[in-house]
């Protein structure tokens, strides 16, 4: 038989305990004393929570990375393209700007543009969120009939009365903030592919506008099959190309259309929608993440 262990002998032990421990190990018993499975002491897990701290860790880094390098290669396209306007040579052909201003104030543009033309460029280009700009390829009246340079013309002056570079820069905020998600890049393409269709529709304002405009994109697709220098800051980007025959396609078969199809309010109203798909499909794809105890 085992021998009793003094009343006293226990209240020191029990004294002497580790806090948060209820009961003490085996090796820590008196001689003498029996113990169960029960009052094995339970150790918390801090293993599994370092894991998960750090997994969150490098989940922060991984996105911060991601972003860092979609926004860099975005505000790299930014400058350049803003170099145009700085460096290009202010445009003087009298019956261009004329055309331009004609053209602006029928398609509602408030704001000034500012034309430029650039050696290095093939196709023309509109950007500018502040301060509206076009630029023309270098001989531009030359290359082009007034006829053409017209269609030209309404194409990207479209892009300047529909805000397309607002709503492109915020595209790409938000491509850069959630760039692991796969739909917000099908979304960001089918806004440009928007951009350009509703662009290459307001040509219907001009005499056998879409006819005209898509004579000028194939001979711009001519000239860009090998493409060096800057050609590929076009209208679209480097997918031009890749798109030319679609919008080829869908300008000849507008017919006879004397004008536009949509009213600048419808596309505002589809722009809007859009966006807010856009913000629905973000917190979707994020709203099953729920902070771990």
């Amino acid at each position: 038989d085992s021998a009793a262990v003094p009343a006293e002998s226990l209240e020191t032990v029990r004294s002497l305990q580790p806090p948060g421990n209820a009961h003490l190990s085996r090796a820590e018993m008196p001689s003498g004393s029996t113990t169960h499975a029960s009052d094995e002491p339970v150790q918390p897990s801090y293993v599994t929570l370092w894991q998960l701290r750090t997994g969150v860790w490098w989940l922060g880094w991984i996105w911060g990375v991601g972003m860092a390098l979609v926004a860099a290669r975005m505000v790299c396209a930014q400058i350049l393209v803003e170099a145009f306007r700085w460096r290009g040579d202010t445009l003087r052909h009298g019956r261009v700007v004329c055309r331009v201003r004609d053209i602006a104030s029928r398609l509602g543009v408030r704001r000034g543009v500012w034309l430029t033309e650039a050696a290095g460029l093939r196709a023309p280009v509109a950007f500018g969120c502040f301060r509206p700009t076009v630029v023309l390829p270098t001989a531009f009246a030359e290359r082009f009939e007034p006829a053409e340079q017209d269609a030209i013309l309404a194409h990207e002056l479209a892009h300047l009365a529909g805000a397309d570079p607002a709503w492109q820069l915020l595209a790409d905020i938000v491509s850069a903030v959630l760039w692991w998600h796969p739909l917000v890049w099908l979304a960001r393409r089918n806004l440009r592919s928007s951009n350009e269709i509703v662009a290459d529709e307001v040509s219907l304002i001009v005499p056998n506008g879409p006819d005209l405009l898509a004579g000028c994109l194939v001979k711009l697709g001519r000239e860009m099959r090998s493409p060096r220098g800057l050609a590929w800051l076009g209208v679209e980007g480097g997918g031009f190309r890749s798109e030319l025959g679609r919008r080829v396609e869908r300008l000849l078969s507008l017919g006879n259309r004397t004008r536009p199809a949509r009213s600048s309010k419808r596309i505002a109203a589809v722009k809007t929608t859009l966006t807010a798909a856009l913000a629905l499909i973000a917190w979707v794809g994020t709203a099953w993440v729920h902070p771990q105890a």
